[in-house]
């Protein structure tokens, strides 16, 4: 197949690059500057912002695929309109250019929060799958949501780890949340399966990725384990993380004081990311959050 994958040289781009060259495919990726680190020798890089049309038209004709990877995740500081622009508008732009080159397949990735909706990066996502709605009848739209990756060359989630590390995680109303810690090899090998099952795909499905059920108290127990640290960690009510974030902000607004909290964590850390099973599908991705560990 001659498969593009946008944002190619992000962590899931990269790995989804990665798993799919093992495969004979004929790759392209795209991103917003060429890659510095080695990567397949098939593969054939192209430079475009999902946010500026005109630099798409470097992406070919006649692909069988678009795999749509490229996102703006949720980091302190990003307006909304950082979201909606590269997130709602770049999808918008990458569906559109699909229907006007023929590219008759498109997989988006999405995240597990476009259902829970808490964050802004969240909402972004939800949007970006109803932009996607209008065009399930011109172009095969597939939609995978993975819950929470991680896994080796991630920086982002790597903080989090390397707080806990140094005892520097807080539980947020005893730490019950649940989340679900999905493997980015579990979830490359399961879009891998999608792209040879392609053809038996209604357009518009919906699939969630996802690792085993736990509390956050249960992963950062876990975290600490692979550590060989001890599992001491303050238990705050959310009321109060919330009026710290928002001194936090406040603070880093007026006088540039470091940023250590704000109200999106506080949310993601807080609420349940349910999964939505009455219109997704659920792909379990089996690799336990101890042996995940191991590869960072």
């Amino acid at each position: 197949m001659r498969i593009l994958i946008t944002g190619v040289t992000g962590f899931v781009g990269a790995s989804l690059l990665e798993h799919l060259a093992a495969g004979g495919h004929e790759l392209y990726g795209l991103a917003r500057s060429t890659p510095t680190e080695p990567r397949p020798g098939s593969v054939t890089f192209l430079v475009g912002d999902v946010t500026k049309p005109e630099s798409l038209q470097v992406i070919p004709g006649k692909l069988d695929l678009l795999i749509h990877c490229a996102a703006l995740l949720g980091r302190w500081g990003r307006s909304w309109d950082d979201y909606y622009n590269t997130n709602v508008i770049g999808t918008r732009n990458i569906a559109e250019l699909c229907r006007e080159k023929g590219i008759k397949n498109l997989l988006h990735v999405s995240s597990g929060g476009a259902h829970s909706k808490v964050t802004k990066y969240e909402q972004s996502k939800y949007l970006a799958e109803r932009i996607l709605d209008s065009y399930v009848d011109s172009v095969r739209v597939v939609t995978v949501r993975p819950e929470f990756l991680y896994g080796p060359r991630d920086m982002h989630v790597k903080k989090l780890f390397d707080a806990i590390n140094r005892n520097r995680f807080v539980l947020i109303n005893h730490g019950n949340s649940i989340i679900r810690p999905t493997f980015i090899s579990d979830f490359s090998q399961h879009v891998v399966y999608l792209v040879g099952t392609l053809p038996e795909i209604p357009s518009g499905t919906t699939y969630t990725l996802a690792g085993s059920q736990m509390t956050w108290k249960d992963f950062a127990r876990i975290v600490c384990k692979h550590y060989g640290v001890q599992s001491r960690f303050p238990e705050v009510p959310v009321t109060i993380m919330r009026f710290c974030a928002r001194a936090n902000e406040l603070l880093s607004h007026l006088i540039g004081f470091p940023m250590l909290l704000n109200r999106d964590q506080v949310y993601f850390f807080s609420t349940d990311h349910p999964i939505d099973e009455e219109n997704t599908t659920l792909l379990a991705c089996a690799t336990p959050l101890e042996e995940g560990l191991r590869y960072l």
